[in-house]
Order: C-alpha cells, then structure tokens, then sequence
C-alpha cells in the first residue's frame, strides 16, 4: 500500500534490508510495522543497487535502486502492469510516514528533478504504450484513519473517471516551470463572490 503524491517523481518501498541503514536505531520499529520488498522472492527482479537518497519538506527516505515489475491495483483486480520499472528499496524509513498501513510513496509527477532520473511508474507506462497520457483523481472522504474506510476516492490511469467525473471539462494549459502540475488561475470565485482577482499559480 503506498501514498500517491503528484509533487513528487519517485516510487520507493522498503526493503527487506530495512532498518539496518545509517539510520538503523531510529527506524527499525517503523521497518517492521510494512510490507517489505524481498528481491530474492522475485524471478523479474534486476538488480541496480545505485545508491537512493530523496528529501522531502519533512524528512528522508534512504535505499538503494532496483527494476522489477511494478503492478497498480490489488491481486486478483484489474491492474496496470508495468514491466522493467526502477524503484527504490528503502533501508531508512522516514518518520514523516507514521500510517502503518501504507508501506511506501509513488510519485505521479514528470520526470525532471526525479532522483537519479529515474523514470516514474506512470511515465515508464506511457512511454511503453500501456496507457494513455492522462490520470484522473477523485477524492473522497475515507474516515479518521484507512482502517476505517479504505475507499477515500479513486486514480483512473490512462484515462478519464467516468463514473466520479462530470462531462464538462475544461482544458487549461499546463505550466512546467516549477516541474509540477501547475496551471495559470486568473480569479476565484466561491457560491458567486470573487474572492481573489490577483493572477496566481495553483
């Protein structure tokens, strides 16, 4: 179970190894309480072994690159299947991820300013021509934790959320200087107040 984040280009999940990194003594609990990647477990698995590290605003995570084939969905539902796609294995776990049940981070942005320039899932799949250039991201409420209520919205790759989504769409050109999803908002305006009229980057 990993975190979606469309601010960030890397996909990584701890490694077997966890816990015995430079930063062992501080993690081996948070290493304990996830699902571990076993290499050896693995008959696709491509070993790398560049070293991994990536900050974020509120902490690290530590490891090693590895390829194997990255699978988006649970066993026995419909997947998206990703062949030869580099990750990190994670031997320092960050802090800053303190939901047990989710084991690890895929990022949903472009390429540039990944970590070792690896390339994302996604973008390995478009490329590979297994999906189309589009994602989409419903959200909804899951409750105070995922044991709760593990719905909490839908991602629908390579296309468009029929079931969530309205047929009105609006396209609107994307900004890639800040090598985020960004886009150009003119003004905001809430149940009919225009609330801001100062151009901005949202």
């Amino acid at each position: 179970m990993v975190c979606f984040d469309t601010g960030s280009k890397n996909l990584w999940i701890p490694d077997i190894s966890c816990g015995t990194g430079v930063n062992s003594t501080l993690n081996t609990t948070q290493c304990q309480s996830r699902d571990e990647f076993n290499s050896s477990a693995s008959s696709t698995y491509v070993a790398n072994g560049t070293a991994f590290n990536i900050t974020y605003g509120v902490g690290f995570a530590i490891g090693f690159d590895g390829m194997d084939t990255v699978r988006f969905g649970a066993a026995g539902s419909t997947q998206l299947v990703i062949p030869n796609t580099t990750f990190a294995q994670i031997t320092d776990f960050p802090s800053f991820l303190e939901i047990p049940v989710l084991d690890g981070l895929i990022g949903m942005g472009i390429q540039p300013n990944a970590v070792n320039n690896d390339t994302p899932p996604f973008i390995n799949a478009i490329q590979q021509g297994l999906v189309g250039p589009l994602f989409t991201v419903y959200l909804d409420t899951a409750g105070n934790s995922a044991e709760d209520d593990p719905a909490g919205g839908d991602f629908t790759f390579g296309g468009l959320d029929l079931t969530n989504c309205g047929d009105i769409i609006d396209w609107v050109p994307f900004r890639n200087e800040f090598r985020w999803y960004t886009v150009q908002v003119d003004n905001v305006t809430v149940d009919g107040v225009n609330i801001s009229t100062s151009p901005g980057i949202a």
